[in-house]
């Protein structure tokens, strides 16, 4: 039986006198990213602070089967405000209010921090800071606690190539931890190398807009290569190249030549793990 961290029921949501969402269905597994794309006014931000707890709706039942009766989410609004803190002294205090330990939370600050590109040093205040630096904050904030869910309201708006790039991995990786992920974004490249499932929201209720859970896994390769020639196979899926660093989608029955390839070339395996579909990152 699959398992579920948080269900949505026949959830309706009246705004203006106008159903901006309609008898909605939905539910979220352990592991898996779920995009949300719409027009905008299409309730999508309105649909993430109802997942979040924070947002009320007017019928229906927002249910949380977490196997400890208790749901720890992170939800990273699309909007940050330009806050009289800087950054380090914003996070702590978020960090402590979420009950993480001190030394514990002064690492996982000095962690994000780092991975996001902002300086631990800069003493500035939040009203200082560019769109990109904010939208950094507002993501570490998200992800202090390693919640069970994350919630994201155009995550990568703002953000410069890097960031978006560190981004990438880090929600692909959050996924391999079993967290699970719930996004909005207007930008398709990002929801190919992200999400397992895209819904489109529209005229109040939710459809399928690409299920790739559905689909036969394919194996995810990641390694150390200077020369990838070796790799040109027709098993080969989907092929990422950063320098010498590499991720490989594979087809399962070839997996095992692939990898004879890659060390016989000269290469290194750092991981080896299921996926579904090519498009996954």
């Amino acid at each position: 039986m699959d398992s579920y961290l948080l269900r949505l029921r026949d959830v309706s949501k009246e705004i203006a006198g106008q159903y901006v969402l309609n008898d909605l269905m939905l539910e979220i597994k352990p592991g898996r990213a779920v995009a949300i794309v719409g027009a905008n006014g299409s309730g999508k931000s309105t649909l993430l602070k109802i997942l979040s707890g924070l947002g009320k709706f007017d019928k229906g039942q927002r249910i949380v089967e977490s196997s400890e009766g208790r749901l720890s989410i992170g939800y990273v609004p699309e909007r940050f405000p330009k806050l009289n803190f800087n950054a380090v002294d914003y996070l702590r205090s978020m960090g402590k209010m979420q009950g993480i330990p001190g030394d514990k939370l002064s690492a996982r600050i000095e962690e994000l921090v780092t991975r996001f590109g902002l300086d631990p040093a800069d003493r500035r205040t939040m009203k200082r800071y560019s769109k990109g630096m904010l939208q950094k904050v507002n993501l570490i904030q998200g992800m202090l606690a390693a919640p069970e869910l994350l919630l994201l309201d155009e995550p990568f708006s703002g953000l410069d190539h890097n960031a978006q790039e560190e981004l990438v991995a880090a929600l692909n990786a959050i996924k391999r931890q079993g967290q699970a992920i719930v996004m909005t974004t207007h930008e398709p490249s990002f929801v190919e190398r992200v999400a397992d499932r895209t819904l489109r929201l529209r005229d109040g209720r939710l459809s399928v807009a690409d299920d790739r859970s559905a689909q036969e896994p394919l194996k995810r390769l990641e390694f150390e290569l200077h020369d990838p020639s070796a790799l040109q196979s027709n098993a080969v899926s989907r092929f990422q190249r950063q320098g010498s660093s590499c991720v490989a989608w594979v087809e399962r029955k070839h997996s095992d030549s692939v990898i004879r390839a890659i060390l016989e070339a000269g290469g290194s395996i750092a991981y080896v793990g299921d996926e579904r579909t090519g498009n996954v990152s």
